[in-house]
């Protein structure tokens, strides 16, 4: 009887501080996750959430209009479909998320940056021409 005692308080202490490591992985691992899927946000999207962002934002903007992300965020409060696809992004998570799709046409849109200036780039989104011409061009021989 006096050893199993002697081995409760032997593992007592250790198993505490296991329990203590074991406890802070837990957390640091749910930290980690939630900062992972908080990045992920901002930087896994593809062409289709990009065109969509860019519609929208020539909806609630308009073609050409220049604007900043803080012009955006703001604007998000008050039009309901900007700011659900803002999605409560704040204005330097949508300027790198722009700064990966500037001139690069995405259906009928092409974001481009027209200037930066001392709070940032100032933007706008040009509406383009369909970018391919009909087949009947592509087969004609007197085509250059």
């Amino acid at each position: 009887m006096r050893s199993a005692s002697v081995r409760d308080r032997r593992l007592t202490p250790a198993t505490s501080a296991v329990d203590a490591v074991v406890a802070q992985l837990v957390a640091d691992v749910t930290a980690l996750r939630d900062r992972v899927a908080a990045l992920e946000g901002i930087v896994h999207h593809d062409a289709v959430d990009d065109r969509e962002l860019l519609r929208t934002i020539v909806t609630a903007i308009q073609p050409g209009v220049l604007f900043s992300t803080r012009d955006l965020v703001e604007h998000a409060t008050v039009h309901r479909e900007l700011g659900r696809v803002l999605g409560g992004m704040r204005t330097k998570p949508l300027g790198k998320r722009l700064r990966a799709i500037v001139d690069v046409p995405l259906g009928d849109y092409v974001l481009t940056r027209v200037d930066r200036n001392n709070q940032g780039s100032v933007w706008a989104v040009q509406v383009t021409p369909y970018l391919h011409p009909p087949a009947c061009v592509l087969n004609d021989p007197d085509a250059e």
